[in-house]
């Protein structure tokens, strides 16, 4: 198969020297500016801060002084005081988020899209959408979240939304660095180290980082239980002209976790969250990133144009529990009743008995993946005057992308012996042997026509994706599978008075990632709709958003990593009919005494969640059985709140946040629901400015030491981040 690059070389590149195509994700309302009524952006002190005042649709940006304040290394923790997310959380550390957006499935980020400077960040966001790597935040300097009718300029999932992490830029100055020295609890480090500047036409970066933990999870034997993480960025920009420049950006980074899917009974969970079961102590993961980008960007006075060349790759080898070698026995069931028939296996995965033969041997799963991922993305934008008090901007992108996964899995079996794991001698299995291919092209336009106070925005996405399964194995199952759809939407904004403005959205969801179900079932299909108000003035700021989103069709795709089996694994299930709205309410403002600020913000989400009908499920998420009318949809709170309060003084910085969740569920069938509690998390910092460049921290994750049941999934209770400080010291080298 011919490279993608090809397919559109004869379009794209000669258009580079003609000048069109578009600004990054991250600076549309910089370049509409210019020539629109001049758009309001609220920029306030808070987490929440700075948005696209005038666009039709939910959009946040949290930007590199937010971030500053909580130092926060977890994307987790980030999007949690953003309005309308959902996380469920897994390790503690962000290793591998799970992020949902207005009501729809968080697990494994599989449903909305995560992008990296406007490029889809995933391994193989069509082929394997489920987000098993995340750009670090030790990268990181800006985070956009985009709801509502603005998705359609994204894909392949449009029913969530879209999540755009901007990496640091090069420096303005002809030379200039930093150093981030971090430690705290559970020998936590972190050291982060920049250096770059601008030069005549050229411009240079180099960013390296490690994070590192020993964990706070207990095994009997006295194991670590946490991770390590480096990082390698590097970027090169050339002017080659005023308007013109080309740009390079290469990352490598590698990761080494001592994670596990293997929670807790309840009982033990309440005895002592942070312990683990012997049965996890060979549980590892060893991933290999590496992520390289070539492009060309014009921007003149009402054309701009940025083309981007990419490519990918991920590579994953997680050895842990699998389950054990009778595999009539559910290890979910054994944690959720561990008496009568399971208390045997129950005190083998605790090390409390040794396995007995052929039947309670523990199965070690050795999971091999190698994504690749590829592509030519070409983004413009044009801003024409129609009349006085009238002008027009018309937005378009066009991919082409091909993405892969390369599944080589086995298991190994292991005898419980005296509270460890011993190689039992028997033959490894093979498992899933297969490469799963996604070939796409995408394409969408977006129009703006502002008309005084009023601004009315229509546009576009068409999504065409093919697959190709090969099987490997014995079976020989290979497999090709076309879609395509069209995914319209349109907004307007409407300025009220100098303070007030109004918006309304609806637009057509999809989800395309067709490799979920090999392009078998329906796609999963919604109509979204939202309204609401925005309040600005001066440093104050309101923003009241209501969404309902009417889904024909509600998919869950199966996973190990929900409790499914190997048999299961990547299997899709249709829901059929489910609604979900709900309400986004957050403020901000900054009042001050002479030269004391005291920046305030608040957040509150509004979900109901539910499916509209009756159908038998076989998705180990929504249960196992007959799904009703009104079941809730798993890991969806009703209610978040949160707040966020400082103090800043001359040279000291002084943070609190606080972030409520309440209960919801880790499945939609009643039969064995369990409730995952409501919990209060509160967050702070303290950062005391020596000098211009010299700055010393002190941060604080769950002051109060709340011990949090935040995850059922895989097998048992898990539990949240407890209590933790980090100590450290930036520098900045002029």
């Amino acid at each position: 198969m011919r490279p993608l690059f090809y397919k559109l070389k004869n379009l794209i590149l000669p258009a580079i020297f003609v000048g069109s195509s578009a600004l990054y994700a991250q600076e549309p309302e910089a370049a509409k500016a210019e020539e629109t009524p001049k758009p309001k952006v609220l920029e306030t002190m808070t987490v929440t801060g700075q948005r696209a005042y005038v666009e039709p649709s939910s959009n946040t940006v949290v930007t590199s002084e937010q971030l500053e304040t909580y130092k926060y290394t977890d994307l987790n923790r980030i999007l949690k005081t953003v309005p309308g997310v959902q996380i469920q959380e897994e390790d503690g550390f962000g290793l591998r988020p799970n992020i949902g957006m207005r009501g729809v499935a968080p697990h494994r980020s599989r449903k909305i899209l995560i992008m990296e400077d406007g490029i889809p960040s995933g391994p193989a966001p069509y082929a394997a959408p489920a987000a098993y790597y995340v750009p670090s935040m030790t990268l990181i300097e800006g985070v956009e979240v985009n709801k509502g009718s603005s998705a359609v300029r994204y894909g392949p999932q449009t029913i969530g939304g879209a999540i755009n992490l901007i990496t640091k830029k090069i420096p303005d100055a002809p030379w200039a660095g930093t150093i981030d020295l971090g430690l705290g609890s559970y020998n936590f480090r972190k050291a982060i180290a920049t250096i770059g500047g601008k030069q005549g036409s050229w411009g240079w970066m180099l960013l390296g980082a490690q994070l590192g933990s020993d964990g706070y999870k207990n095994l009997p034997n006295g194991q670590d239980t946490g991770f390590h993480k480096r990082d390698l960025m590097g970027k090169l920009t050339y002017d080659l002209t005023s308007t013109q420049k080309l740009f390079f950006t290469g990352v490598w980074s590698d990761e080494l976790s001592d994670e596990s899917y293997l929670g807790l009974t309840r009982s033990d969970f309440d005895s002592d969250p942070y312990q683990r079961y012997a049965a996890s102590e060979r549980d590892q993961m060893k991933t290999g990133h590496r992520t390289f980008s070539l492009g060309h960007e014009w921007k003149g006075e009402q054309t701009s144009s940025r083309l981007t060349l990419y490519s990918r790759g991920f590579d994953r080898t997680w050895q842990r529990l699998d389950g054990v070698s009778d595999r009539g026995v559910d290890i979910r069931e054994v944690l959720m009743n561990p008496v009568g028939a399971n208390q045997h296996i129950y005190d083998v995965l605790r090390g409390a008995d040794d396995s007995l033969g052929s039947n309670d041997l523990i199965f070690q799963a050795v999971n091999h993946r190698i994504y690749e991922s590829r592509g030519a993305y070409w983004e413009g934008s044009h801003k024409s005057v129609l009349a006085e008090g009238a002008s027009n901007e018309v937005e378009w992108g066009l991919r082409s992308h091909q993405d892969s996964i390369r599944h080589d899995h086995t298991s190994k079996s292991f005898a419980m012996i005296s509270g460890s794991l011993f190689e039992s001698g028997e033959a490894d299995l093979v498992g899933a042997q297969d490469k799963i291919t996604a070939d796409t092209i995408s394409a969408h336009v977006w129009d703006t026509v502002s008309l005084g106070d009023l601004r009315l925005s229509a546009g576009i996405r068409h999504e065409w994706v093919a697959i190709e399964v090969d099987d490997y194995s014995a079976a020989n199952a290979d497999e090709k599978n076309k879609r395509s759809a069209s995914m319209p939407g349109a907004g307007v904004f409407y300025q009220i008075n100098p303070t007030l403005g109004a918006l309304f959205g609806v637009y057509r969801g999809l989800g395309l990632a067709a490799a979920d179900d090999k392009g078998s079932g329906d796609a999963e299909e919604s109509i979204n709709y939202e309204a609401g108000f925005r309040w600005l003035k001066d440093s104050n700021a309101l923003d009241l958003i209501g969404f309902w989103n009417d889904y024909k069709n509600i998919k869950g795709t199966c996973a190990v990593s929900e409790g499914c089996g190997n048999a299961t694994a990547d299997v899709s299930y249709n829901g059929g009919e489910a609604q979900i709205y709900g309400m986004e309410f957050s403020g901000s403002t900054n009042p001050h005494i002479e030269s004391v600020y005291f920046p305030l913000s608040f957040q509150y989400t509004l979900t109901r969640a539910s499916f509209q009908n009756n159908f038998v499920s076989g998705l180990n998420d929504w249960g196992i059985g007959l799904i009703r009318e009104g079941d809730p949809i798993p890991y969806v709170p009703q209610h978040q709140l949160g707040a966020q309060a400082g103090v800043q003084w001359r040279e000291i910085r002084f943070g609190v946040q606080a972030k409520y969740q309440s209960m919801s569920y880790d499945q939609a069938l009643l039969l064995g629901r369990e409730e995952v509690p409501s919990s209060t998390i509160l967050d702070s910092s303290l950062s005391y400015f020596v000098d211009e460049g010299y700055e010393l921290y002190a941060t604080a994750d769950n002051v109060t030491n709340r011990k949090t049941l935040v995850s059922y999934r895989a097998f048992g209770a898990r539990p949240g981040k407890p209590q933790s400080f980090v100590f450290g010291v930036k520098a900045s080298l002029n």
